[in-house]
């Protein structure tokens, strides 16, 4: 008898109905993502679905410089994310993956996003990568002068 497969099944049965649409949703959030941050500096995306066959669960964004800072900046602009997870996951020995963890931000990511809502994400995170570039800019011709 296993009381979390009890809860699991409250979650998922209501969601089998929906199924193919969470997974066009998702699919629709992933790509649209991809598209309208690809000229983002100071952050990585996750890789193109080239075969359009995956079931995407979140949108992970890795922060190349000072996570912390790009995190407090979005909350104050009203977009929240959540942090990857691995070093809950994995041994306090995996020290890559720890730090690869420390640099790993996770999008707003549910099927019932709205498209305004998603784009509200998209111009935040855009501000702030401008902002980013800008700063790096100016602190990289002071450091050579």
């Amino acid at each position: 008898y296993d009381r979390f497969s009890e809860w699991q099944a409250a979650i998922l049965i209501p969601q089998l109905d929906r199924f193919d649409q969470i997974i066009a949703n998702r699919r629709r959030l992933y790509n649209t993502y991809l598209l309208q941050l690809a000229q983002a500096s100071f952050f990585s995306l996750p890789p193109h679905d080239i075969m359009q066959e995956w079931a995407p669960i979140r949108f992970p964004i890795r922060v190349l410089s000072n996570k912390m800072q790009f995190y407090e900046e979005a909350v104050r602009r009203g977009v929240d994310f959540a942090f990857s997870f691995t070093f809950l996951a994995s041994p306090s020995s995996f020290a890559i993956s720890h730090k690869l963890a420390d640099t790993i931000l996770d999008l707003p990511f549910y099927d019932r996003l709205s498209e305004h809502e998603q784009m509200r994400v998209i111009s935040v995170l855009l501000s702030i990568d401008k902002i980013m570039r800008e700063i790096w800019h100016d602190e990289s011709i002071v450091k050579n002068d």
